[in-house]
C-alpha cells in the first residue's frame, strides 16, 4: 500500500480579476466615480484598481479577446477545445 504524504492545505484566493469591456473610458468612470475606486497609474489601453488584496483590470473587449486568442463577438470566451496552453490558438 502506498504511503500518503502529509497534505499541505491551500488557502485559495483570487489575486486578479480581468474584465473585457466595450467602452473602457465609460467603465473607468463607473469604477472611479461611481464606486470610488482609486485607479493605479496604467497605460491608456488598460485600467487597474487595487481591491484590498486583489486587483481589478479593465481592458477593451477586442484587446482582451485578441490577447486570449479568441473571437471578440461574445462566443470566444467559452470553452474552446481547439485552444492549447496560454490561450493562444495553435496552427
Amino acid at each position: 500500500m502506498p504511503v500518503l504524504k502529509e497534505r499541505t492545505q491551500v488557502n485559495p484566493r483570487i489575486s486578479m480579476i480581468t474584465l473585457g469591456v466595450s467602452d473602457l473610458a465609460r467603465s473607468v468612470r463607473f469604477y472611479e466615480q461611481g464606486l470610488g475606486l482609486p485607479r493605479m497609474a496604467s497605460p491608456p489601453t488598460v485600467a487597474f484598481f487595487p481591491l484590498n488584496g486583489s486587483w481589478l483590470g479593465l481592458y477593451g473587449r477586442e484587446a482582451l479577446a485578441d490577447d486570449a486568442g479568441v473571437p471578440a463577438d461574445g462566443s470566444g470566451f467559452g470553452p474552446q477545445p481547439e485552444l492549447r496552453g496560454g490561450g493562444r490558438r495553435t496552427p
